[in-house]
């Protein structure tokens, strides 16, 4: 049994994020969990917002947008095992984190009520995806792996990623970012051990500086990835989650992002010691 959490504003975007996820998970049981987040003021059914200023107004819209989307999944997905259920506050998402197996968020943040999006999300260790505003089901036949410096290269990263779209065949371009400029010798110490590493997808293999990879992202992505996998430390993970300007530099994304935590690197212990004192401290990029 899969459980999705699904953050929604009402709009025609957030329920583009929940047929994403219907195709997502066919053939297999699944919970959609719905937390309403923003105003009332973006429903489709002006009823729905007898005062939006109220926590009343958002449990009502949730309540309603479940039972409706229950009705509509049963008629047009008769054969699936569906079921959507409404999270009245933030307590009943502390209930069932432990049993998600993703979140789905629609990236139009620009609509959300970003507060309550943060309040939802950092403390979850479930994988992130986050699609486009229109954006739609396609099992992915070229992907972006995204690693930052502090990520260390592992192939368990792949796993959510055929967990979900199911384990089929795709190519697999890596984009490598380092903290400062490589020399060749090492660039290609890295590729080798990354072409090691994913032997099997034969992938293709970029390096970039952190200030090169952020003047170069845009045309790099104008490749037409299927889907983009952005692993992250679970400290990154909730410090950017937090960040209003971060979640909304996403908006602009034109493909599904799928953002996986627990992929940090494990440095060693630097020991300081004086005379006086001897304390441990952990080396961090």
């Amino acid at each position: 049994m899969k459980n999705i959490l699904i953050p929604s504003d009402f709009s025609a975007s957030s329920r583009n994020a929940v047929l994403y996820g219907l195709h997502l998970m066919k053939g297999r049981d699944c919970n959609f969990y719905l937390k309403g987040i923003g105003s009332c003021l973006n429903s489709a059914d002006s009823s729905l917002s007898p005062n939006p200023e109220k926590e009343e107004c958002i449990i009502f819209a949730t309540k309603h947008e479940a039972k409706d989307l229950e009705k509509k999944v049963k008629k047009f997905f008769p054969e699936e095992k569906f079921h959507f259920y409404a999270l009245n506050s933030y307590a009943d998402v502390s209930l069932v984190e432990k049993q998600l197996s993703l979140i789905i968020v629609s990236n139009n943040v620009n609509n959300f009520d970003t507060v309550g999006l943060n309040k939802s999300l950092p403390k979850l260790d479930a994988p992130l995806l986050l699609i486009p505003p229109k954006g739609l089901f396609i099992p992915p036949k070229k992907v972006l792996l995204l690693l930052a410096p502090n990520i260390e290269a592992n192939p368990a990263i792949l796993n959510p990623l055929k967990r979900f779209y199911g384990n089929h065949n795709f190519s697999l371009e890596i984009h490598k970012i380092s903290a400062g400029d490589l020399k060749d010798e090492i660039s290609k110490r890295m590729a080798d051990k990354l072409f090691g590493i994913f032997d099997s997808y034969r992938p293709v293999v970029k390096f970039f500086s952190f200030n090169e990879y952020q003047r170069n992202k845009e045309a790099e992505r104008q490749q037409k990835f299927d889907v983009e996998l952005l692993p992250v430390s679970n400290y990154n993970m909730e410090r950017k989650l937090s960040d209003d300007s971060y979640l909304k530099s996403l908006s602009g994304l034109e493909v599904p992002l799928l953002i996986i935590p627990g992929f940090e690197k494990n440095y060693p212990v630097n020991y300081n010691r004086s005379r006086k004192n001897r304390k441990t401290t952990f080396l961090s990029t």
